[in-house]
């Protein structure tokens, strides 16, 4: 897997394209309640709920699973406005 890391924006669900809130509303009917993470290009978009919040002494402050060997670490600004987050294995 390529390992990588991105900054990002913590935005609303009325901040997405009209396509992925299409999706996300398919997905979980709660979608316009949760908050994602747009890349500054505005090319990917994640879900800020499928991250697990670890332990506030870790490196990350919160962690989503990709496979068995690789997950996505996010750190949260001081004012929750951006992030960046990596892909590690």
């Amino acid at each position: 897997m390529k390992y990588w890391h991105k900054r990002v924006d913590v935005v609303s669900f009325f901040d997405l394209d009209q396509e992925s809130q299409d999706i996300e509303l398919k997905d979980d009917d709660n979608a316009e309640e949760l908050a994602f993470l747009i890349a500054e290009n505005g090319d990917e978009y994640w879900n800020l709920d499928l991250f697990m919040r670890t332990e506030s002494n870790g490196r990350y402050d919160g962690v989503m699973g990709l496979t068995n060997t690789s997950a996505i670490g996010i750190v949260l600004s001081c004012s929750g406005e951006s992030a960046v987050i990596q892909c590690f294995g």
